[in-house]
């Protein structure tokens, strides 16, 4: 932890001599001893903890209101007071901008790191139709849906994006439109997963199709976030020309894979917990760093190295360590991205109301074209497109990376209706995968309302390379081809039982059983394997012995024939 602190206290130290050098009246300033600047600072601190706390004192008084936490809402309404309020200046923002950069750079990491063989998705069947209906569908609707607010307000005299605003607009609003895009196509696949984990479900067929649809359009989002910097690279370069947009796009790729490969050698076999940790921060600073200044996306380039990272096997261990950041890392995001809000005009409002209405359409009619195009229509239940609404913490990296790179007169309609997109779907997310898995009689109304603990050997599941594994393999890693060929009989047999009985709380078993990465899918077909062992192990002992009694058969009458007393091998007769 010194080592960590060190590393930390040297990040923000430079932040802070630059913002110290940029402007008087930065908050970082009280690293010359300025008394205001220091009382700033307090000040600071104090609403970080008031609004913790306070947050979490009505969540225990007002149950009702505990949804508002889970969405990270009272972060970004600390962010809002410390910008409208002028508590932190516009100058000290932009001195933050590599601590901003690092925790986008982060995000996109650990996604990339998420790939490993024990935790990347089955990237088959309804899993693919699932995320590309999704995608194409939602990424459709909300980037087309800027151009139509625009057309509208033309039409009603308004000038959403103000007065003399011509030359740029038309970049302005194709970058806003696939930035909506993008981040409307993301699923936050942790929710899902902190249900599965929380309440444990069986691991049926819409735990599956959920996981990975959601894991696939977090994929599919970074990848269309990465293509914008690409279609509108800022900065010149001292080439005879400018790279073209498959040559930039190129270029994002092959900065991620060779960084990725020199960190791999870097790594190499260290299970050295603290090493790694410091391995991993440095990695982020170092890749995002290098985004920034060649005007890419952190989030791709992060994402590409974290890719390569999980194929050799240091990745696991390494998104091991540094799971532990993930949490508070997003707490800082969910804060910055309050200080980046700013208030749009009464139609940026409503904007924002039609882009929630929209991702919620986009995210439905791809849920039932995946349904309706699917050979297993009868596995599907009902709120499936629902379950899919929750975003999480990329969407807000992608706000902040976006805000900080593509400023314009646009961006405060843009950066509002993503957190408000941001903040509704949360509220919404988890009871909609709730519902979906009850529909799917995969969870039972009891462990809804009462929940089940976890046993403590899994709890600390980050910390404990052995329980990640046997978590995330069967959590993530949900296809649905894990009954083998050789018994579509039992299968069949089995989920007809599983359609018919009812859903009990023993179903469930413990979360080391049920999310056993070699387990079969289901109690029921685990009942029906063992009962078929079973009656081969008593097949193979009938068979042996007869064949034993046949040859004692024969010496008898071997012996009759010849008048003598069959020989037995004591040794032999030991072991029949």
């Amino acid at each position: 932890m010194g080592t960590l602190a060190a590393f930390l206290g040297t990040l923000l130290g430079s932040s802070s001599a630059f913002a110290a050098s940029s402007s008087g009246d930065s908050l970082l300033g009280v690293a010359i001893g300025d008394g205001g600047r220091l009382g700033n600072v307090v000040l600071v601190t104090v609403c970080l903890g008031m609004g913790y706390v306070i947050v979490n004192v009505i969540d225990k008084r007002i149950p009702q209101f505990s949804v508002l936490v889970a969405s990270g809402l009272e972060y970004i309404l600390v962010g809002i007071v410390l910008s409208q309020f002028n508590l932190v200046s516009p100058q000290t923002l932009h001195a933050l901008s590599p601590v901003v950069t690092f925790g986008i750079g982060s995000v996109g990491l650990l996604v990339g790191l998420g790939t490993h063989k024990y935790r990347r998705p089955a990237v088959r069947g309804d899993s693919i139709h699932g995320a590309s209906w999704s995608t194409f569908v939602t990424f459709v609707l909300a980037s087309t849906s800027l151009y139509g607010w625009v057309y509208l307000c033309e039409q009603l005299g308004i000038q959403p994006l103000g007065e003399g605003y011509g030359p740029m607009a038309s970049l302005d609003l194709l970058v806003g439109g696939m930035v909506l895009g993008a981040a409307a196509t993301v699923s936050g696949a942790e929710l899902i997963v902190e249900v599965i984990r929380l309440k444990r479900p069986k691991a049926g067929f819409m735990s599956r199709i959920l996981v990975n649809t959601a894991y696939l359009t977090e994929i599919a989002g970074i990848v269309l976030f990465g293509l914008v910097f690409c279609i509108a690279h800022q900065g010149q370069t001292s080439l005879p020309r400018e790279p073209t947009i498959a040559e930039w796009f190129g270029i994002n790729l092959a900065l991620g894979l060779v960084l990725g490969a020199i960190f791999a050698l870097f790594l190499g076999r260290d299970d050295d917990g603290e090493r790694l940790f410091i391995a991993g921060l440095g990695i982020i600073v170092f890749a995002s760093g290098l985004a920034y200044y060649l005007e890419l996306s952190p989030i791709f380039v992060n994402f590409t190295v974290g890719v390569v990272l999980a194929r050799f096997s240091g990745g696991r261990k390494l998104l091991s360590k540094l799971g532990s950041i993930e949490k508070p890392g997003y707490i800082v995001l969910f804060i910055f991205l309050g200080m980046a809000w700013q208030s749009p005009s009464l139609a940026g409002w409503v904007f924002a109301g039609v882009f929630v209405g929209v991702r919620l359409l986009g995210k439905g009619v791809g849920a039932y074209l995946t349904y309706y195009y699917s050979e297993y229509q009868e596995r599907y239940s009902h709120g499936y497109g629902l379950a899919l609404t929750a975003q999480g913490g990329l969407v807000a990296a992608i706000t902040l990376n976006y805000n900080q790179q593509y400023a314009s007169p646009l961006s405060p309609v843009i950066v509002n209706a993503l957190i408000v997109g941001l903040l509704v779907n949360e509220l919404i997310g988890r009871r909609a995968v709730r519902n979906a898995l009850v529909n799917a009689n995969e969870l039972s109304f009891s462990q809804v309302d009462e929940g089940v603990p976890m046993p403590e050997a899994s709890i600390d599941w980050y910390q404990d390379g052995a329980s990640q594994r046997t978590l995330e393999s069967m959590t993530l890693d949900l296809s649905l081809a894990n009954t083998p060929p050789e018994e579509p009989q039992a299968m069949e047999k089995a989920e007809a039982l599983e359609m018919s009985a009812p859903v009990e709380p023993e179903d469930f078993g413990s979360i080391g059983d049920t999310l056993d990465p070699d387990a079969p899918v289901s109690g029921s077909i685990s009942a029906l394997r063992s009962e078929g062992r079973q009656k081969t192990d008593s097949a193979d002992v009938a068979e042996h012995s007869a064949q034993v009694q046949q040859q004692d058969d024969d010496e008898s009458e071997l012996a009759d024939a010849s008048g003598s007393e069959p020989e037995h091998d004591e040794d032999e007769e030991k072991k029949q």
